[in-house]
């Protein structure tokens, strides 16, 4: 059905938001301790290193679930299959990594209330933006989380496997036509 081809494109979308945000997260604190260790230079650098890590990783995924989604829309059924078994091993890494952001969140917070008498001001203020980026990264792998079930479980659901089937069946009705044309019974 087109519900399923819908979703596996909302994770893809979810994946570049995430990514996104996931950037962020990890470039604030990080680019606050390597400016005032080391630079500007050496900041733009470890900036740059992690913009390509993050580039590349969410490019692939978001190819991958585009290329699934592609195939699952015209009908394959290794392409079902395969986003169950991705659907999965994602709800599986959402929940891992939601549960070690939220352990980050208590964590942030707890530094930031030991920070506020003593620390400056700019090294407060990095860690409260990126507190709300580690936030937002906590909400987004719940919904991934959510997303990634809701796929498993319609891949499974047998609307989506008539959907590859009825799928199947015209293409190899395309292949050869001649196999599928009814002979009128012999009247004797």
């Amino acid at each position: 059905m087109r519900l399923g081809i819908k979703l596996i494109y909302a994770h893809a979308v979810l994946i570049v938001v995430h990514g996104v945000v996931s950037f962020y997260r990890d470039t604030i604190p990080t680019s606050t301790t390597v400016y005032a260790q080391h630079g500007a230079a050496a900041m733009d650098v470890t900036i740059g290193k992690i913009a390509v890590l993050y580039a590349v990783i969410t490019l692939v995924l978001v190819a991958t679930n585009i290329l699934v989604g592609v195939f699952y829309s015209r009908g394959y059924t290794w392409a079902r299959i395969t986003a169950a078994v991705l659907a999965i091993l994602g709800a599986m890494n959402n929940l891992l990594l939601g549960l070690l952001t939220l352990i980050g969140v208590f964590e942030l917070f707890a530094a930031l209330s030991r920070a506020s008498d003593s620390a400056d001001p700019g090294y407060i203020e990095a860690y409260r933006y990126a507190t709300i980026f580690v936030v937002a990264s906590a909400v987004l792998y719940l919904v991934g989380l959510l997303l990634c079930i809701i796929i498993a479980v319609y891949m499974f659901k047998p609307q989506a496997a008539a959907f590859t089937t009825n799928w199947g069946m015209w293409r190899a009705y395309q292949k050869n036509p001649s196999m599928y044309v009814q002979i009128p019974p012999a009247h004797f």
